[in-house]
């Protein structure tokens, strides 16, 4: 996913006036661009502890954020970045493009 738009998503997701149905959507974007270890996953890798481990990851992180703290989701930006965000093909994580994470900060 391209970060630009990750971001966008996160701070949709951190207004207090999104509704849980729409913060279930985005999570269901998310988790679609993450690492997949399935043959029908979006992004297939090789190393599959890796990728379970990130999905987990991205799963609780975003689980427990929206249950106790939404308004943080964006402040969060890199750890999404790294699992969600666009990568090359030789790449399980991607790296993150810091200038969008200091707009918000």
């Amino acid at each position: 996913m391209e970060q630009g738009k990750l971001m966008l998503l996160l701070q949709e997701a951190s207004n207090p006036d999104c509704s849980r149905e729409r913060r279930l959507k985005i999570h269901a974007m998310l988790s679609a661009e993450a690492p997949s270890v399935g043959a029908d996953g979006v992004h297939e890798v090789d190393d599959r502890s890796i990728a379970m481990g990130l999905s987990i990851f991205l799963d609780a992180l975003w689980t427990e954020l929206t249950k106790n703290h939404a308004e943080l989701l964006s402040t969060f930006f890199p750890a999404f970045a790294i699992i969600c965000g666009d990568r090359d093909d030789q790449s399980i994580r991607a790296t993150v493009d810091w200038s969008i994470w200091s707009i918000v900060n």
